[in-house]
């Protein structure tokens, strides 16, 4: 699996994926793992990480990033929920696509829209450290509900890899 994170493949709304990027490495890592072992060759599943590995500037669409605690660490979150998080989200997925679809290394991509705390996009901790802060920055379960409804159309750019959904119960 490579796990990268949005601040890590766009520190800026106007950046474009570098040719030196963690996933290009762990491609790289791979392919020579695979050419020291032709018999036991491996692919990857491609899993990004937003919520509280957003970019800073990704935390602010929508109003001022969200300080929250979940066992005992401090998160900051931006409003992952929003149109305009998510319209940024789904535009990085088109770079994503563009540039990773295509390569048979890659044998699945997760879809981690609408994540906060883990990769599973229907976790979030409903501690007062954690829901209290969220609700106040206008967050709402039918919101939520929304982001995770037009997740999967925010991967639409992604036509060659399968799409995987992480899940946990979501109680509302």
């Amino acid at each position: 699996m490579i796990i990268a994170s949005w601040k890590q493949l766009q520190p800026t709304p106007s950046a474009e994926l570098g040719d030196d990027n963690v996933i290009d490495r762990a491609l790289a890592d791979v392919r020579a793992y695979n050419a020291r072992n032709p018999a036991k060759p491996l692919a990857v599943k491609l899993r990004v990480w937003g919520g509280f590995e957003a970019p800073d500037w990704a935390k602010q669409l929508g109003g001022a990033p969200i300080a929250t605690e979940h066992n005992g660490k401090q998160r900051i979150l931006g409003r992952f929920w929003s149109d305009a998080y998510r319209q940024a989200w789904a535009r990085l997925q088109v770079q994503l696509a563009a540039r990773y679809d295509a390569r048979p290394l890659i044998r699945e991509v997760a879809v981690t829209a609408c994540m906060s705390f883990t990769a599973e996009p229907f976790f979030l901790p409903n501690e007062p450290t954690v829901a209290n802060p969220l609700r106040a920055a206008g967050y709402t379960d039918a919101a939520h509900r929304q982001c995770l409804q037009q997740a999967v159309a925010d991967y639409a750019p992604w036509k060659a890899s399968r799409l995987v959904l992480s899940l946990n119960p979501f109680y509302g």
